[in-house]
């Protein structure tokens, strides 16, 4: 028709492309792969815990799959699909950390889920900062229980922002994991040796351990042991890979 834009009669309908993809992302959450990075003791050298991150068939980053999948409603089906797959594979060896929205360990769908876990499994849930929490009140009042059952509360990313320190503060977390963009080159920049060195004391003072992630190399793992950070884990200690037989 005279006047009508080509793209608006070819541009498929919002519910179209919606139901697309929330068909392709349960796909990928039927074929998922975990893998894990280990968590170690940096005096010891020795592995206390892993990290369980998911892998998928394409290849895309985790971080754009569970972004679809929050686009369209669907990221707690998802993450719920890792987290299953995650304890299923694990053989209760040592801690298991799981990545978490906090909108997904707010739903009673996560709570059965750590009421049938087997006890053997030391649960640690990061949370994430993909999305604003709106009602801090409401998140500590679903991790209680959570607590109450022996599950230990991480956040992810603290120095990276001021998403994290808050969620620092306000949900009193157990553990806190230094992001690795401030772990990355410490042994060359005084700031961000500063930076951890005062997050480090903070956690001290508040009884909260502490773990550095993303150490690559010789030279940021001897920092982070003189700062007194107890814990890390990072390329230099282990890639994340299928659990060692």
């Amino acid at each position: 028709m005279a006047g009508m834009r080509v793209g608006a009669v070819m541009s498929p309908p919002w519910g179209y492309l919606r139901r697309r993809a929330i068909t392709r992302i349960l796909r990928a959450a039927d074929e998922l792969e975990i893998v894990f990075q280990p968590i170690v003791d940096l005096q010891r050298l020795e592995c206390v815990g892993y990290e369980a991150l998911a892998r998928f068939p394409d290849g895309r980053p985790p971080d754009v799959w569970f972004a679809e999948a929050r686009a369209v409603g669907v990221e707690s089906v998802l993450e719920m699909a890792a987290i299953e797959r995650a304890v299923d594979t694990f053989d209760g060896r040592s801690s298991l950390s799981l990545n978490i929205s906090p909108a997904t360990a707010m739903t009673r769908a996560f709570e059965l889920f750590v009421d049938t876990c087997p006890s053997t499994v030391e649960l640690v849930i990061e949370l994430t900062e993909h999305t604003a929490v709106s009602d801090y009140a409401a998140l500590v009042a679903a991790l209680a229980p959570l607590r109450e059952r022996g599950v230990r509360i991480a956040v992810d990313d603290t120095g990276s922002g001021v998403a994290s320190m808050r969620h620092v503060l306000a949900l009193a977390p157990d553990i806190i994991k230094l992001d690795g963009s401030l772990v990355a080159r410490i042994d060359l920049d005084d700031r961000r040796r500063a930076l951890a060195a005062s997050l480090r004391q903070f956690a001290d003072n508040v009884g909260v351990e502490v773990v550095a992630e993303g150490i690559e190399r010789h030279e940021e793992w001897e920092v982070c042991q003189d700062l007194g950070i107890p814990f890390g884990q990072g390329f230099y200690f282990g890639r994340p890979s299928p659990l060692p037989a």
